[in-house]
């Protein structure tokens, strides 16, 4: 994905920047924005849409 795409993607999502967009994904599955920064950080950006959102998913809940 080009990063010109990769950024229509976070304008899609409600967001300016990547940045805006890991935050905003840490709110919505109540994981603190420092865990969910490194493990955005560790996967990559290829992985903003897919990847780090699964994993998301899977700390949502225990209070992380």
């Amino acid at each position: 994905m080009t990063p010109e795409r990769r950024l229509e993607l976070y304008h899609e999502h409600g967001v300016k920047c990547r940045r805006s967009y890991i935050a905003a994904l840490a709110d919505d599955y109540g994981v603190a924005r420092v865990i969910a920064f490194a493990i955005a950080d560790a996967l990559g950006p290829e992985e903003d849409f897919d990847g780090l959102v699964t994993e998301l998913q899977d700390l949502e809940g225990q209070g992380i």
